[in-house]
């Protein structure tokens, strides 16, 4: 690219996670560290900050510790998705329609704005994108392999 020309604004990312297990600490981890941030920054977008719910606080403290600049710990989901654009769904597979029907329920999903990404093993797009409200295009699953 021509060096005079200025930069690409980048788009900033607000990650969310509702569970803060291992595989939500995992991956708030990476998007935390400064190396992630030239990977995301080649495709665009910027980390703007990372919300998670306390539970469980051990993973949710040790993020917020590690890498205060960028990560908060709420009190609940819905503070959680009121502070974030993309949500990871990190709950056990009995918990996730609770969540995601107290969130509908509460008028907190923004259909226009937020994207939806499960990781829970046991769900299904159809059941997310029916208990979300939210577009198919703004919904999607994402198997974690060891």
């Amino acid at each position: 690219t021509d060096s005079s020309s200025p930069p690409a604004a980048l788009h900033p990312i607000k990650a969310g996670f509702l569970g803060c297990g291992t595989i939500a600490s995992a991956i708030a981890t990476s998007l935390a560290t400064p190396e992630h941030e030239t990977h995301l920054a080649q495709h665009g977008f910027s980390l703007s900050s990372i919300s998670v719910t306390k539970r469980s606080e051990s993973k949710s403290s040790k993020l917020e510790e590690n890498f205060p600049e960028v990560v908060t710990v709420y009190d609940s989901a819905e503070e959680v998705a009121r502070n974030s654009d993309v949500i990871f769904l990190c709950v056990l597979p009995q918990h996730v329609d609770g969540v995601l029907e107290d969130l509908t329920e509460k008028g907190i999903w923004r259909t226009k704005e937020h994207t939806l990404v499960s990781l829970v093993s046991t769900s299904k797009v159809e059941d997310l994108i029916q208990k979300s409200g939210l577009p198919r295009n703004s919904v999607y699953k994402m198997i974690c392999l060891p």
